[in-house]
């Protein structure tokens, strides 16, 4: 055990530092797509129902994508995937800067909704990529460090973007504030290609044929198929993030509705959850659990995200009610770390890209569901947004509890690092 915390404790490698810190100003950046978008949207045309067709675009461009970005992680550089992803979404950007800047309102749509479709199919490749290089470039026992760094740039950067984006939009223009953003894509692909030469990241196979590209897709499939426990996991973990995903979309209404206050609490009840999630993803990085313990502590925390969102159901004490979503956030930034840490280390590294874009399309897939869902049972309460986080805290437990329940899902849990 010493042994293992002197060794988290050493700096971590030098190409993944310059990985990361291009990641942190393109992902900053990168909230000025979804302001500038949104707002201009608004602006133009009014219409809420175009402001989520732009949102979508994004999301579902991800979905499609997802399951082969896995194959093409698995095959070529991964330092390319990256490098090219980057490039792709700073063109997208900088095109849709352009036409803002030069083209009439209704010219301006098509480049918008093919700017939102490049940055998600971007992001699906980009994503399963730069994970499997932080599990090759980073020692075992610092990859929980690695992921905390990811997911806390993450978490910091909606905050700091969105605070600063709107203001921004307002004052500079949309143009120029895609312009921005175009050029942090660039940046994050000059690291990626700098971070790629020092580390020498590996190349797998050379299936440029669609016939080998396609035996690597459906190899993907057996790996996923024949490891016991593998898909029940990774279909447990996506139910389980459809099934919270409503607690955000209905926040304002809980806010107001339930708890009697303004935006004004509405804006401390999401800062309640942000902080909590980034204060989760600190302590995880401390953790140091293995095996069986690792395995409880991951169901655990599942259980008690669930019993959070029931508990502030029946809450109406503003304050109490901003502790146990902050204790929510925490649990859940936790398992996103955890999550990533235990899928990296299990998994071979020439599978790495396809198990992770799979737990990544999943999560996408099903969250747009479940918010879906969460809407319709609001509308069908009479707005009554207790009685939905009642049952989308109800079925998180159940997931926990079937997960616990499995010997299957418990052993692969319980699992220590495969061999690579």
């Amino acid at each position: 055990m010493g042994d293992r915390a002197q060794e988290s404790e050493r700096p971590l490698a030098t190409e993944f530092v310059v990985l990361w810190q291009g990641y942190l100003v393109s992902q900053v950046g990168n909230q000025a797509l979804t302001i500038v978008v949104l707002y201009w949207a608004l602006d133009t045309t009014g219409s809420a129902t175009m402001m989520s067709l732009l949102t979508a675009t994004s999301v579902v461009s991800a979905i499609v994508f997802g399951p082969i970005a896995g194959a093409l992680v698995d095959n070529v550089s991964r330092t390319r995937v990256l490098v090219v992803s980057d490039m792709l979404r700073a063109a997208a950007v900088g095109l849709l800067a352009v036409a803002m800047s030069r083209l009439a309102a209704r010219d301006v749509l098509p480049v918008m909704f093919l700017a939102m479709a490049v940055n998600g199919a971007a992001a699906a490749f980009a994503e399963p990529a730069a994970a499997a290089v932080i599990a090759s470039t980073i020692r075992h026992t610092q990859l929980n460090v690695a992921n905390s760094m990811w997911q806390v740039t993450r978490q910091v950067s909606v905050i700091v973007g969105q605070a600063f984006g709107g203001l921004a939009y307002r004052t500079l223009g949309g143009s120029v504030l895609l312009a921005v953003d175009a050029a942090t894509f660039v940046y994050s692909a000059i690291s990626a290609f700098v971070a790629g030469r020092l580390g020498g990241f590996e190349r797998f196979g050379e299936a440029v044929s669609a016939a080998g590209f396609w035996r690597t897709f459906v190899d993907g499939f057996q790996y996923g198929r024949n490891r016991p426990g593998l898909l029940p996991f990774l279909t447990g973990v996506s139910m389980f993030n459809a099934a919270i995903a409503p607690v955000v979309v209905l926040l304002p209404l809980y806010v107001t509705q339930w708890l009697g206050q303004g935006v004004a609490w509405y804006g401390f009840l999401l800062a309640s959850l942000t902080g909590g999630a980034v204060c989760g993803s600190l302590a995880a990085a401390r953790s140091r659990a293995t095996g069986t313990r690792r395995a409880w502590l991951l169901v655990g925390a599942f259980l008690g995200v669930g019993l959070c969102l029931v508990a502030v159901s029946v809450i109406r004490n503003r304050w109490m009610v901003s502790a146990v979503l902050a204790a929510a956030g925490a649990m859940s930034g936790a398992v996103n770390v955890m999550v990533a840490t235990f899928l990296q280390a299990t998994t071979p590294d020439r599978y790495r890209g396809r198990v992770l874009s799979l737990h990544a399309t999943g999560s996408r897939a099903l969250g747009p569901i479940g918010m879906l869902l969460g809407g319709v049972l609001g509308d069908l309460t009479g707005g009554n947004a207790p009685i939905v986080y009642a049952a989308c805290g109800g079925s998180a437990v159940v997931i926990a509890a079937a997960l616990a329940r499995s010997t299957q899902a418990r052993s692969f849990l319980a699992t220590d690092r495969t061999n690579q």
